[in-house]
């Protein structure tokens, strides 16, 4: 129950949370010249595809287990937890990759 929970919390969160604000903001902007909603960060598309990625390899584990959830799928799915927020906030806090604009400028 726990990782169909989490797979569904993930499909959710991609689905709906990032879906419904900007389909909302699609609608009430749809007069105006640029309809779109804007992002603040490129590290986006990264998290999404490593979330997907993450999806896909534990399913792909469940079925090496023969769908069965044991300490071992347990481990493996701490691991990759702590592997998504790793690489999320390393994206974030710019330091794989120069993809966030600075915050505030400083001297300006």
């Amino acid at each position: 129950m726990a990782l169909g929970n989490a797979v569904g919390s993930n499909t959710f969160n991609i689905l709906v949370c990032l879906g419904l604000p900007w389909l909302i903001r699609g609608i009430l902007n749809r007069n105006l010249a640029n309809n779109y909603a804007q992002i603040g960060t490129i590290a986006l598309e990264y998290s999404i595809g490593v979330l997907l990625l993450s999806i896909g390899l534990m399913y792909a584990v469940l079925v090496c287990n023969q769908f069965c959830i044991d300490k071992k799928v347990a481990v493996v799915a701490l691991g990759f937890y702590l592997c998504f927020l790793t690489f999320h906030c390393l994206l974030e806090l710019n330091v794989i990759a120069n993809l966030n604009l600075p915050i505030c400028h400083l001297g300006d």
